[in-house]
């Protein structure tokens, strides 16, 4: 079984370093940097539904009806 990894799992000692480094791709060289702040939300989403039915979510994307099966399959065991 894979983990989904929480904030549990990030070292406590934390830095980030901006290099700059022109991006050939990117208008006048410049690159993104808010979009990494978007990685986490799907493992987020996950941890709270895995919470919430007492059991690992480790498939991706969640849909409501892997939610129904999971909770259909607590009440016949």
């Amino acid at each position: 079984t894979y983990m989904i990894p929480t904030i549990e799992d990030a070292p406590r000692d934390f830095r980030v370093f901006v290099i700059e480094t022109p991006d050939e791709f990117g208008p006048e060289g410049v690159r993104g940097l808010s979009e990494h702040a978007n990685d986490l939300v799907p493992s987020t989403i996950a941890c709270a539904i895995s919470d919430a039915l007492g059991t690992v979510v480790t498939e991706y994307p969640v849909r409501p009806e892997k939610v129904l099966q999971i909770l259909a399959a607590r009440r016949v065991t």
